[in-house]
């Protein structure tokens, strides 16, 4: 085939590195390729999982073997029932990794689980904290910060405005 393999481009390559993201089962799937990877022989250093309202996808066991290799964030809404599903309904199922938790916004009338909802938040996170970094001067705006030639920090400009309270 003419396609470079993946395992073989991230192993000739230390220096690459790929992000798996997914939102529900496709944080499932992001998970457990990101798994897959290390267990070729993928440096975890390369690997990087972000998952939103995903379902846990292994055991004890699974959990044990890459809890402390895989770089896994699991971003959960509060009242989401799918991350918590196979563990509290099935058994056996354990999640790992960093879980950062949010809140679900009282104006959406959707359910916590939502793709909308989590996109929603994250774009209200991102809003956030670009402000405050704008406020601290650490990048001003519309600017990406450089060191030594290279870019270091880049935020996207932020235009529009959400409404108070969101």
């Amino acid at each position: 085939s003419d396609r470079p393999d993946l395992v073989e481009e991230l192993r000739a390559h230390p220096e690459q590195k790929i992000y798996l993201i997914g939102h529900s089962l496709g944080g499932a799937v992001a998970t457990l390729g990101g798994a897959a990877l290390l267990a070729e022989g993928v440096s975890p250093e390369q690997v990087e999982v972000v998952t939103f309202g995903a379902p846990p996808v292994g055991n004890q066991a699974f959990a044990d073997a890459f809890a402390s290799r895989l770089q896994l964030t699991r971003i959960t809404m509060k009242g989401d029932p799918i991350p918590d599903s196979l563990v509290n309904l099935v058994g056996g199922y354990r999640q790992f990794g960093r879980e950062i938790k949010w809140d679900m916004p009282r104006q959406v009338d959707k359910l916590p689980h939502a793709m909308a909802v989590y996109g929603d938040v994250a774009m209200k996170q991102y809003f956030d904290v670009t402000k405050k970094a704008e406020a601290a001067d650490v990048v001003p705006a519309d600017v990406s910060k450089v060191t030594d030639g290279q870019p270091t920090v880049y935020l996207a400009p932020v235009t529009g405005s959400l409404p108070d309270g969101w």
